[in-house]
């Protein structure tokens, strides 16, 4: 779960509420800037889910797909 804090349309709180809806595991990052902290933390963010990707296909045995 990726949260921008501060965020005027969801507290932390309610955020983290999505580990309720899910049987899996639910990591949860905040990053500052709120609501649209995604135009600050871009490739931070493409970051973080590349690397998610990469350890679900290890753990899945499922070849990593190769850059050209």
């Amino acid at each position: 779960m990726l949260y921008g804090d501060p965020d005027p349309e969801i507290t932390s709180v309610e955020a983290q509420g999505w580990r309720e809806v899910t049987d899996g595991a639910c990591a949860f990052r905040t990053f500052e800037g709120g609501h649209f902290y995604l135009d600050e933390h871009r490739d931070s963010v493409v970051e973080l889910l590349t690397a998610h990707a990469r350890t679900v296909s290890e753990k899945l045995s499922v070849p990593w797909p190769s850059a050209p």
